[in-house]
């Protein structure tokens, strides 16, 4: 693993010391990786980030090609009584739009419910790593 990604087998003991990489050797020799923390990925989009490999429309863009995918998963995951949170959220984002205040943290909640409710922890790290 740590020649396919380019990273010291230093970097990878020391992810699995702290319980972020979990890895089980395979009869190949190789070092496949078992689960993974979704922090490591939070983690290293924020790294990215702050060293400027990707502009914020960049970050922005990639957002808006997963979003449609992402709010198909919900319908087909959540149950029906799921669906009062949501339109909560929206109602509220809507009052708050048309009274002129800051929606930003109502759209937010909204978005991260959604990449909750596809059950899916990828979807929410992705979300969540530029706000953190």
């Amino acid at each position: 693993m740590a020649e396919q990604f380019g990273a010291s087998r230093e970097a990878v003991r020391a992810l699995q010391t702290k319980g972020r990489l979990d890895v089980q050797k395979c009869n190949g020799g190789g070092y496949p990786v078992k689960q993974a923390d979704c922090e490591v990925l939070k983690s290293g989009l924020r790294t990215l980030a702050l060293l400027g490999e990707f502009s914020v429309a960049q970050l922005a863009e990639v957002g808006l090609s997963i979003e449609p995918a992402v709010a198909l998963l919900p319908a087909e995951r959540s149950a029906p009584n799921d669906h009062a949170a949501p339109e909560a959220l929206l109602d509220r984002r809507a009052e708050a739009f048309a009274a002129g205040e800051d929606f930003a943290s109502l759209d937010l909640d909204f978005h991260r419910y959604v990449a909750n409710a596809t059950r899916n922890p990828l979807h929410v790290s992705l979300l969540d790593s530029p706000h953190d």
